[in-house]
């Protein structure tokens, strides 16, 4: 099924046009799911927002201290009234802006990450569903 951008009265009555002539009943599944969102943000929108959070990780300090272009996005974003979140470290002495991806993060990355994950839970009794 495609995707639609409504942007004008043409791509609505496109939209219309295809919604009308889409299948009830398609291999054996019964209707399907129709979802109408506000647009995101744009490619270039992102690509700015980080190369000003990156300047402000390379130029700023907040109190003294430097900090990663993602805590600078979570300080922006509370500023404008966007909710964001501090979570405690491992060890308890410390906060950290949740919001950190691991999207960007390579297999062998990856692979570690999930390893550290399951020596932590390990350690605190954490038990977790077997995988297979």
């Amino acid at each position: 099924m495609p995707r639609w951008r409504v942007l004008n009265e043409g791509d609505r009555a496109k939209m219309l046009d295809a919604l009308k002539r889409a299948p009830i009943d398609h291999n054996g599944r019964k209707g399907f799911n129709v979802t109408a969102t506000r647009r995101t943000r744009t490619h270039e929108q992102n690509d700015l927002l980080w190369d000003l959070l990156t300047a402000f990780e390379k130029q700023a300090e907040l109190k003294g201290r430097r900090l990663p272009k993602e805590a600078w996005k979570a300080v922006f974003m509370n500023a404008l009234g966007h909710s964001s979140d501090m979570l405690p470290t491992l060890d308890g002495k410390a906060f950290f802006a949740e919001g950190y991806r691991s999207s960007k993060l390579g297999v062998k990355d990856m692979s570690a990450l999930i390893e550290f994950i399951l020596a932590e839970g390990a350690s605190r009794g954490v038990t977790f569903k077997q995988q297979g």
